[in-house]
């Protein structure tokens, strides 16, 4: 979906029923979305979520945008993977603390964050927390206490990159990682 959102659920504009009739009548006057395989839509699609990486990987490591480039070459598609699942846990956690309110204000506001940190990879504030109180209420016999750490070492990557990943053990910059 495109463009902000207004609320937390979908909504639907025109008078368009049901009916052979007027099924007809409403494709015909709605108008068509442009095709996702436009030519350049899916590779600028692509670029603009790899800068909003490099600008959040950059800031939140407190590194120069070249830099962060660089680390991402260097960490190679495992840092990635580890990455989105440092985003993906504490997605997980947002969609969780979503479901549990009614519908409102606090309900949207977190319909924004999570738009926020998929789209250009700003997590909210207490993203950290927010993500431990998910993994902390997960029930461990899905997943082994390592997997869990794990997860909490990715979250962790994902909001502060470590200074010296290779010192820190980082997934992509381990020894048999390379």
């Amino acid at each position: 979906m495109s463009g902000p959102r207004t609320g937390d659920r979908a909504t639907r504009t025109g008078t368009c029923t049901t009916g052979p009739r007027r099924a007809a009548s409403c494709v015909s006057a709605s108008p068509r979305p442009p095709s996702p395989n436009a030519p350049g839509v899916i590779d600028a699609a692509r670029r603009a979520r790899e800068d909003a990486l490099v600008d959040a990987l950059a800031e939140r490591g407190g590194l120069t945008r070249e830099q962060a480039v660089a680390r991402l070459a260097r960490g190679g598609e495992k840092y990635r993977e580890f990455l989105d699942i440092g985003q993906a846990v504490i997605a997980r956690a947002l969609h969780t603390a979503r479901r549990a309110l009614p519908e409102g204000p606090e309900r949207t506001a977190i319909r924004h964050a999570l738009d926020d940190l998929t789209a250009r990879h700003l997590p909210p504030a207490d993203a950290e927390r927010i993500a431990g109180v998910q993994l902390d209420s997960e029930i461990e016999a899905e997943r082994s206490p390592e997997s869990t750490a794990w997860c909490r070492r990715a979250v962790a990557e994902y909001i502060a990159p470590a200074p010296d990943p290779v010192a820190a053990d980082v997934d992509g910059f381990r020894p048999q990682d390379t």
